[in-house]
Order: C-alpha cells, then structure tokens, then sequence
C-alpha cells in the first residue's frame, strides 16, 4: 500500500469540552463532532486546545466505540501508538496520522505491527507493516484499504526435513541445501482484523527457497497440481522440472557444455514417431528435416532387422561384458573445440541410476557414448548416427540383414511352391488312378459336383470320406458318410455288387 499524497484535511467542530480543569493546558476530556451521528473523543494532554502528548482518542459511530487509539499525540499524528478495533481481539502497534472527511475515517499505519489473536495460533501472530492506509466508512462502518482487496504478505521459515527435499537433485550440486518454506498469509480488514491461511496445507504453500550456499540455489513452487523445481549455480548451471512431465538441465563440463531435456510422457528423441509435439521435440525436428534420405527409408527397421542396438549385440556376441541401454533424452552438447552433437546416448536402465548419471556427470559423451543423433565439427562436416552406429554403417548391415530376408523369403517361397506343385501332382494322379479304377462318372460326380451316384463303388467312397456304420442287415450295409464330423450323404451299399443302390444327400 502506498501513503497517499496528501491527507484529507482535519476538520473538527469542537461541540463540549468536559473537564474539572480550567482552559489552561493539561489533561482534558474533548468531544468533536464530525458529522451526524460520528464524533471523536480525545482524553490526555492537550496545549493551545490542540492533543499534544499522552492520550486516548476514542472513534464513535451511532453512540458505539469503533476504534480506541492511545499513544503520544502531536495533533493528528501519534506515536507509540496502539489502536484497537471493535472486536478487540487485534490491534495496531507503531505509528498513526489520521484525517476525518465526512464520509470516512483515514488512518495511516507506519513502522509497526498488527498484533492478531488467531486461534489456531497459540501466541499471539505479529505481522510487520512498513506502511499501510485505511479507510473507515461512517456509513458502513466497514474498514477497507485503498484497493479495497486483501493484503498479503510472504512469510518464511527454515525446515530441517520435508518431503519437498528434491534429494535425487541434489546431485546435481553435490551438497545437501538449506530449505526455507514460504508462504502467502492473507490480512482481510474487518471489525476484529483476522488473517487466512495462516497454515497452509500443500495447496496453498507458494514456495520452497532451497539454498546450496556458494554452489548455487533453488526453487520449488506449486502450478495447479504440478511442483517446479529451478535450481541456478554461479557457473552457469542450471536445472529445472515441471511435475513429471519434463526435465531440463544444463551443465558445463570441461570446457563445453551439456544440455539435457526429457518429456517422460511424449517421448523426448523419439526419431520413429510420426506425429509428435515440434515444440516439446524441436531437436526431432531438426534431426528428421536435415537428415538425408539414403538414411530416412531405414529408419524404424532395427528391430525387424535385428539390429536394435550396437551394444547389445557386442554383448550378444561376447565381445561386452555388459551393455547399456539407449536412453530417450535429448542432449545438446557443445565440445571446446567448437564440435557440436544432438540426439541421445547410452545410459544406465535404472531410472533413478538415469537421473544420479545425468546430474552428477562430469563428463561430456564421446562417440561411443552416441545412439541416435546427429554430430557436427566446427567446420560443418555431419556425421549422423543411428542405433548406436555412424548411419553409414547401420545402413550398410541393414542392407545386408534387409537383403539376407528378401533371399530367405524368396527360397521360402520357392519351396513353397514346389510343394504345391507336388502336391497338386499327386492329387491329379491319385485321381486318375480311380478313374481308371471306379469309373470316371463316379470320381467327377464326387470331385466336381460334389455329390455320389447310385452305383458308385463301395472302394471309392473309402477313399474319399469317413465311413461310419449306421444299421447293417445280410443283404446291405446303411453308411454316415463323414469328411470330418459332420454328416454329408447317407448311403445304402448292396453287399452282394458292394454299390450304392440309394443315397440321401444332407447338404
């Protein structure tokens, strides 16, 4: 709050003065109208019928105390003052200058303190003002302050332990820091001045001041649901995070310079996605737009080519003892000489290994260390690199691993269809064979019109179907004749030609 320019004039009707004194300066009792149905009685020292030292000045509104204010008076100014409102239960210590309109009261606070008794506190809560100015209304009698909106104001306190310790990030200075909460207490003017969320719950803390001494200090603050945490070092070090959602941190190391940045739920240096955020991924972007083509078209086929990384497969073939694993955060790294590399490298697979790694690396990646990425001397030359090969090299094993498929897939198929063919030879000479031994009529009513004749031979329906037994009698046998569980034909063979003589077709 800002003390206004000038103070409403002091205009004060003098109604009575009671007092066992004379006119002479002393102590007097003085009652001043203001206006209808508002004066101000002032009790103590008075010289030339002006307050000037010790007293009491007391506020009335329709025959009620308001404000009883008491101190060192110098006309409208007092010092060592204490001021008390209606409620009673706060009041105002330090320095007071008042004025009087005929619409309100104007006092203005300085040097000192509201001295509040809240109850969920157990002493009484001090809150310092450098300079404030209120408003009485005679007509409402509310109390208000120039913006006519609560004040607020930053309170800190030292914390020894707090789940808000970033404690992973403090590797990321190496030392443990000293934590200072702060939060916003909220003074709403009123008849008895009181204060909101004088405890906060989680919600309503505003920050965490994490102090690193010499090596640098943080931030934790709240947005919505989310903590952010921002941690600045005097070399030029930073690191912040939102929630879970992102990560970026900078660290130089021998001369260079190490960025990291990490979406955890879009994918940070995901090369293969097709649809991605070019704000949150710009390093994409950059990799896929500059990227030439003899490279693009083999992308995203390692794993069907089996080539899903370089060091899993030295593992693989023993030449590794172990291997890491390729790690999806995007890294820009600048090297002394001027060389430059993007992309991401080889890292723990543990994520809290991942995050200790990367916050307490002190040294820049080398040319092992490169999955997918891109790398650039001073001097312009690119070297791209692809699943933990330069591109060139990945592009020629996929070219072999793509070509060794294609000739498998073509033998493949070669033997595929010599067995059909075989196949299809065999079938027409099997039915050739029963033509010449049944009778053509009868092997092309069953093959191509799908039905059996009256007269068909017992042998051939053997051949062709399951057969099983429904009644037999001396002179003929009734079959169910099956191609696999369902019934097809019922069929009645004469045991004496072993023929069909009567076929019922249940299709």
């Amino acid at each position: 709050m800002t003390l206004k320019k000038s103070l409403v004039a002091l205009s004060l009707v003098l109604l009575t003065m009671v007092s066992p004194l004379s006119a002479k300066d002393g102590n007097k009792t003085v009652k001043t109208k203001v206006t209808q149905g508002v004066y101000l009685e002032y009790n103590g020292l008075v010289e030339k019928k002006t307050p000037m030292g010790n007293g009491k000045l007391t506020v009335y509104v329709n025959d009620k105390a308001v404000d009883v204010i008491s101190g060192v008076f110098n006309n409208n100014s007092i010092t060592d003052a204490t001021i008390t409102f209606k409620g009673g239960k706060s009041l105002f210590k330090g320095n007071i200058q008042y004025s009087t309109s005929e619409t309100e009261i104007v006092y203005t606070f300085s040097n000192g303190f509201f001295e509040i008794d809240y109850s969920q506190y157990e002493n009484l809560f001090v809150l310092p003002i450098e300079n404030m100015v209120v408003h009485r209304n005679w007509k409402t009698s509310k109390l208000s302050t120039d913006d006519e909106e609560p004040i607020q104001f930053k309170f800190k306190k030292s914390i020894v332990e707090t789940k808000k310790n970033p404690d992973t990030y403090n590797y990321f200075v190496n030392v443990k820091p000293v934590i200072t909460k702060e939060w916003t207490v909220t003074l709403y003017l009123s008849d008895d001045v009181s204060t909101y969320n004088l405890y906060p719950s989680d919600n309503d803390i505003d920050c965490y001041v994490i102090d690193y001494g010499e090596k640098g200090k943080g931030y934790l603050t709240k947005s919505g649901i989310d903590d952010i945490l921002e941690i600045k070092c005097p070399n030029g070090d930073s690191l912040s995070k939102v929630g879970r959602d992102c990560l970026n941190a900078l660290r130089n190391i021998d001369g260079g310079k190490l960025e990291l940045n990490l979406f955890y739920y879009d994918g940070n240096f995901d090369i293969e996605k097709k649809y991605y955020d070019k704000e949150k991924m710009p390093l994409v972007e950059k990799f896929n737009r500059e990227m030439p083509d003899e490279y693009k078209n083999w992308i995203g086929r390692n794993f069907e080519l089996g080539i899903d990384n370089r060091e899993k497969q030295m593992a693989d073939k023993g030449e590794l003892s172990s291997c890491r694993n390729p790690s999806r955060w995007a890294v820009e790294v600048t090297y002394s000489n001027g060389d430059t590399y993007f992309g991401t490298y080889y890292m723990d697979s543990d994520m809290r290994s991942v995050i200790i790694e990367v916050m307490n690396t002190t040294k820049l990646p080398q040319e092992e260390d490169y999955y997918c990425g891109l790398y650039t001397t001073k001097q312009g030359e690119k070297i791209y690199y692809l699943y933990g090969y330069t591109a060139d090299k990945y592009v020629q094993l996929a070219s072999q691993r793509d070509k060794r498929k294609k000739d498998e897939w073509q033998r493949q198929q070669q033997e595929a269809r010599k067995e059909y063919q075989a196949t299809e030879k065999a079938a027409k000479d099997r039915r050739l064979a029963q033509e010449k031994k049944y009778g053509k009529k009868y092997v092309d009513a069953i093959y191509d019109q799908y039905t059996i004749l009256v007269g068909t031979p017992e042998g051939l329906l053997k051949e062709q179907y399951i057969l099983d037994v429904k009644t037999e009698t001396t002179k003929s046998i009734v079959y169910y004749v099956k191609r696999t569980h369902d019934v097809l034909f019922i069929v009645w063979v004469d045991k004496s030609t072993h023929k069909v003589d009567m076929v019922t077709n249940l299709q």
